[in-house]
């Protein structure tokens, strides 16, 4: 049986090393097993996902998955032609493409949704970056009109948002937008040569970000793990750990050691440069929370510590310290109260945030001492009961 546009999609295959692939597909198209097709096409356009790109893949499309369209899911559908589109290197061209799949998507809402946030971002792509929010706004509004949406809808709604967000020069917003990406979005969907410069720059996003402190989290993101641990960019996961864990000893390392490569980023050398410097502020007092954490025996009841251990263990002037902390109570990390006449500050409570191996065994470590004390406590209202009851 010969399918239409069954030379493209072999041609496509061979210059993506996914020979085998494409062939599944051909016998799925042969035999008729549409869902089947339609996953292995999905696969297919992600596995030959450039660099380089592949200028036959637009043809592919015309001839191979154009005509099969009207039996195949239109959800599917367009987000094989949003990857389609990436192998047009024009990018006004591509945006074209893109505007042509309307017909495909508009009587779907949730496929109508990809196919407008995937619209944002080409058009972002294009250098207009006002329409591009004008478009990421009413996407939103939308989106929040709808329920029961599928994660896909908000994977590309966010990766939308990632991609204006950079554009406009706002990590802050960036970053929230790339780790909500990361969250709708399994890695394998990311494209694999695409994922250490992802990586890159959510990183570096959430160190010049002035009020991001959320570092626990991000490195349990699987690409983070797989992309900066053990490669290159093995020096900003070791800074970023040293965030996460507020180790100013480790942060000093890291800063020293690599100088040259901070340098080199232009958002990195602004936010070590600033005055005052603003990864140094960040890193301090991230250092006043996992004191606080770590607080010793002899502070786990009050909490409350002298200017002059907080300026040493933070490696602040101690005329600095008040400043610093009620710094950390603007931001929200923790929360507590100041006696300038004692020089002490009490702290009562800590922003919740993801513990590292290290956080979690101080944690286990107190639940123990606290069951024990609670067990000794029971026991000592056990023996007291015969008591109370006679009096």
């Amino acid at each position: 049986m010969s399918v239409p546009g069954a030379a493209q999609l072999k041609l496509v295959a061979q210059k993506g090393n996914q020979v085998e692939q494409g062939d599944q597909i051909l016998k799925h198209c042969e035999d008729k097993l549409i869902h089947q097709m339609t996953l292995g096409l999905l696969a297919f356009c992600r596995a030959v996902t450039g660099p380089p790109v592949i200028p036959e893949m637009v043809q592919f499309y015309e001839s191979f998955v154009k005509p099969l369209a009207s039996n195949m899911n239109p959800l599917s559908v367009t987000q094989i032609a949003a990857l389609v589109a990436d192998h047009i290197t024009d990018p006004k061209a591509a945006l074209a493409f893109i505007e042509s799949q309307e017909d495909v998507a508009k009587d779907d809402l949730q496929t109508y949704l990809v196919w407008k946030c995937r619209r944002v971002l080409q058009t972002q792509k294009c250098g207009d970056t006002e329409k591009a929010k004008e478009f990421l706004d009413a996407a939103a509004e939308e989106i929040g009109k709808s329920i029961n949406l599928d994660a896909i809808v908000h994977s590309y709604y966010h990766q939308a948002a990632a991609g204006v967000y950079q554009a406009i020069g706002n990590p802050a917003k960036f970053f929230k937008s790339a780790l909500l990406y990361l969250s709708y979005t399994p890695i394998t969907q990311i494209p694999e040569k695409a994922r250490p410069q992802f990586a890159y720059e959510i990183g570096v996003s959430a160190i010049v970000s002035a009020d991001e402190f959320n570092f626990g989290e991000l490195l349990l993101q699987p690409l983070m793990k797989e992309c900066l641990s053990g490669s290159e960019y093995a020096w900003l996961w070791d800074l970023l750990a040293a965030f996460a864990g507020g180790k100013i000893s480790d942060y000093e390392k890291v800063m020293a050691a690599n100088k040259a490569k901070i340098d080199a980023s232009q958002d990195l050398k602004a936010a070590r440069d600033s005055q005052p410097s603003l990864m140094r502020q960040k890193i301090t007092l991230l250092s006043l929370v996992d004191m606080v954490f770590d607080q010793p025996d002899d502070h786990k009841k009050t909490g409350t510590f002298s200017f002059d251990q907080v300026a040493k263990h933070c490696r602040v002037g101690v005329t600095d310290v008040e400043t610093m902390v009620m710094r950390a109570f603007a931001m929200g990390l923790c929360k507590g109260c100041i006696d300038e006449v004692e020089k002490t500050c009490s702290i009562s409570w800590l922003k919740p945030r993801v513990l590292n191996a290290a956080g979690q065994e101080v944690m286990r470590d107190r639940l123990t001492r606290w069951a024990g004390q609670a067990d000794v406590l029971l026991k000592e209202l056990e023996d007291l009961t015969p008591e109370l009851l006679v009096s």
